[in-house]
């Protein structure tokens, strides 16, 4: 399955059986629509390529383009 295809389910799951809230579930899309163009764009295109130095670098790069602490905390 591919990573926008578990995005929609993750997505799905936490909107109806989670009953997050409209507002924490498009933070979380914002954010896992982030991570997966960063993946992207190092050729990473299933979910076993998003191991923890990917993750890490993701995080890193966020905190070099200015993201508040707590938007990293989410993350």
């Amino acid at each position: 399955m591919t990573l926008d295809g578990l995005l929609d389910d993750y997505l799905g799951h936490v909107r109806t059986e989670r009953g997050y809230s409209a507002h924490t579930v498009s933070a979380y899309r914002a954010d896992l629509v982030d991570l997966i163009r960063f993946a992207d764009a190092r050729a990473v295109e299933s979910p076993a390529g998003l191991d923890l130095p990917l993750l890490r670098d993701w995080l890193y790069a966020a905190t070099e383009r200015g993201l508040a602490r707590t938007s990293i905390a989410r993350r």
